[in-house]
C-alpha cells in the first residue's frame, strides 16, 4: 500500500505503508555528471512528487554478491533482481516510525563489503524491523541506509586522474554527501538534525570512524561494528598509483595517451571492468590529505581528536571476526586479535568523549563452515532483526537486547556503563543462555577473548605487531 508524506523541501514523497513503519526507497541524495565525478548534493523544487516505492539502482559490483554474503551468513533471505548503475546509484532508503513525536533521533547505516560489494537494497540490511522495534519499546528512531560507489568507480585514483579533475576517495565522499543530505532534509521526515548517529559494519565501520575525526560536526554519535581504519588501513599514494597502473593494464588501456585513458575509463562498460579487474585489487580509501588526511596507526588513536559535536562512540567485535575455522586456526586468531579485538579496545580506551565497548559472542546456529562460531557480520544480522524467526528463543533474546542497547544509544541514553581507561568494562552478548551482561574490568578472558596479543603488545607495541601482520599478508 502506498503512503505519501508532504515534505517542505522535497514535495510529496510517495513511499510504502507498513506495520508501524513507513518506508521510502531509492531517494536520490546526489547527482553525478559521470561515473568518476564528484557527487553533487541533490536539490529539489519542493513541488511535484518524489516516487520512493522501490529500491533504486545499486552501485556497480558483482551481480551475485548478495547471495555470496548470504552464504557467509549461512542463511538466505528472499530478494528479487537488483538493478545497477554507475551514475544513478547514489540513493538512500528512509524508514520512518509511525509516531506523533517530532525531532526523532536518526540512525544512518553504511554497509560493509570491503569497499567492493554491498547495497542498501539487500534484505539483510532492511531497517524496517529495527525501526518497528523502536516503536514497540517507545524509543522511536528514523533509520536510513545508503548506497555509495564501490571498487573502480569508488576508489580508483592516480595523479593522472587528479590532473584530469577527478578526486580520490569517491566512495567516502559519496557517504559525506549522504550525511549532508540527511542534515538538510531529514527534518521534513520528522528527524532531528542535531541527533544523528552514523553507524557502519566492516568497511562501513571503517568509513564511519574516518568521518568521525572530521571537524565539521556532521553527526553526534558514531557506531563501529567489526571494523576500524586499523583493519582496512587507508592506502599510501604509491600503492594507489600501482593499483591504477595495474587496472589500466588489465583493461587494455596502457598504450593510450593519458587523455585517451581517462576518456576510456569514463566510457568502458561496467561489465568489462567487473570481468577484467580482479576482486583482489586494492581499491579502498587512500590517504589524500583531505577526505583521509593521514594514515591511521594505534599510536595515532592514542591522541585522537574527534569532530566537533561527535560526542560518543559505540564499538565492538565478534568473537571470531576472521573466518576459516578448519584451516590456519592460529593465524586467523592472530588476525582477529590484531584486526578487530585490539583496535576496538584501544580506540575505546583513547576516545576523548564517552565510549561504549561490546563483544558479540553469540554463535552462528546454521549449517555451514561457521556454525558454532561468532562470525563476521553475524552481529549485524541479529541487530536488524531480519533473521529473528530463524533463531532459538535464547538467541532471539540476545538479538533483542543488542537491538535495544543500540536504540538506547541512538536515542542518547546510556545503553550500559561506559568504558573507562584503566577500569575497562564491556557489554557481552551471548552465547546462548549467558544472555547479555556487563563485564567490568580489563581481563580479556572474562569477555571471551585471548590475552596473549595484548600482553605481547606491552613489550613491543601494537603498531609493531600490526606491521608484522601487514608484512605477512603481502608475503614478506
Amino acid at each position: 500500500m502506498s503512503f505519501s508524506l508532504d515534505h517542505p523541501d522535497l514535495g510529496t514523497v510517495i513511499g510504502n505503508d507498513g506495520p508501524k513503519v513507513s518506508r521510502f526507497f531509492g531517494v536520490q541524495y546526489a547527482t553525478l555528471e559521470n561515473r568518476l565525478a564528484n557527487a553533487q548534493l541533490k536539490t529539489y523544487s519542493g513541488h511535484g512528487d518524489v516516487i520512493a516505492e522501490k529500491h533504486g539502482p545499486s552501485a556497480i559490483s558483482m551481480p551475485n554478491a548478495c547471495d555470496m554474503e548470504h552464504m557467509f551468513i549461512q542463511q538466505t533471505l528472499p530478494h528479487g533482481e537488483f538493478s545497477y548503475s554507475d551514475t544513478e546509484c547514489l540513493n538512500l532508503n528512509v524508514f520512518v516510525p509511525k509516531t506523533t513525536r517530532k525531532d526523532l533521533p536518526v540512525f544512518m547505516f553504511i554497509h560493509g563489503g570491503g569497499f567492493a560489494i554491498g547495497s542498501n537494497a539487500w534484505p539483510q540490511y532492511d531497517l524496517a524491523a529495527f525501526v518497528r522495534r523502536s516503536v514497540e519499546r517507545d524509543t522511536p528512531v528514523i533509520a536510513i541506509n545508503i548506497n555509495y560507489r564501490l571498487g573502480v568507480f569508488g576508489f580508483l585514483t592516480s595523479q593522472e586522474l587528479r590532473d584530469a579533475g577527478f578526486s580520490s576517495n569517491n566512495g567516502l565522499s559519496d557517504q559525506l554527501v549522504a550525511i549532508k543530505w540527511v542534515q538538510r532534509y531529514i527534518a521534513g521526515f520528522g528527524g532531528d538534525t542535531q541527533n544523528i548517529t552514523v553507524a557502519g559494519e566492516s568497511a562501513g565501520a571503517v568509513s564511519a570512524l574516518l568521518h568521525a575525526t572530521r571537524k565539521d560536526g556532521l553527526f553526534k554519535r558514531v557506531m563501529s561494528m567489526g571494523g576500524t581504519p586499523l583493519l582496512l588501513k587507508p592506502l599510501p599514494g604509491f600503492v594507489a598509483e600501482a593499483t591504477y597502473s595495474s587496472v589500466v593494464d588489465q583493461l587494455g588501456l596502457a598504450s593510450l595517451t593519458a587523455e585517451e585513458r581517462v576518456r576510456a575509463l569514463l566510457t568502458i562498460s561496467a561489465e568489462d571492468v567487473l570481468s577484467k579487474v580482479p576482486p583482489s585489487a586494492p581499491l579502498m580509501p587512500v590517504v589524500d590529505g583531505s577526505v583521509v588526511p593521514t594514515p591511521f596507526t594505534f599510536s595515532d588513536y592514542a591522541s585522537i581528536s574527534t569532530g566537533q559535536g561527535c560526542e560518543s562512540l559505540l564499538i565492538g567485535d565478534c568473537a571470531f571476526d576472521e573466518n576459516d575455522p578448519k584451516n590456519l586456526q592460529s593465524i586467523l586468531e592472530f588476525a582477529h586479535d590484531i584486526g578487530f579485538y585490539a583496535p576496538a579496545v584501544e580506540i575505546a580506551k583513547a576516545w576523548p568523549q564517552k565510549a561504549y565497548l561490546y563483544h558479540f559472542n553469540e554463535v552462528n546456529p546454521w549449517d555451514g563452515r561457521w556454525k558454532g562460531f561468532s562470525s563476521h557480520i553475524f552481529d549485524v544480522a541479529l541487530l536488524f532483526q531480519n533473521y529473528q524467526d530463524m533463531l532459538s528463543k535464547e538467541q532471539q533474546e540476545v538479538a533483542l537486547k543488542f537491538c535495544d542497547d543500540v536504540l538506547d544509544y541512538v536515542s542518547g541514553k546510556e545503553p550500559f556503563p561506559s568504558f573507562k581507561s584503566g577500569e575497562g568494562g564491556a557489554r557481552v552478548y551471548g552465547p546462548g543462555s549467558l544472555g547479555a551482561r556487563f563485564i567490568p574490568g580489563t581481563k580479556s578472558e572474562d569477555v571471551g577473548r585471548r590475552s596473549v596479543l595484548l600482553r605481547l603488545s606491552d613489550k613491543v607495541g601494537l603498531d609493531t605487531l600490526s606491521h608484522v601482520w601487514d608484512m605477512f599478508m603481502i608475503g614478506q
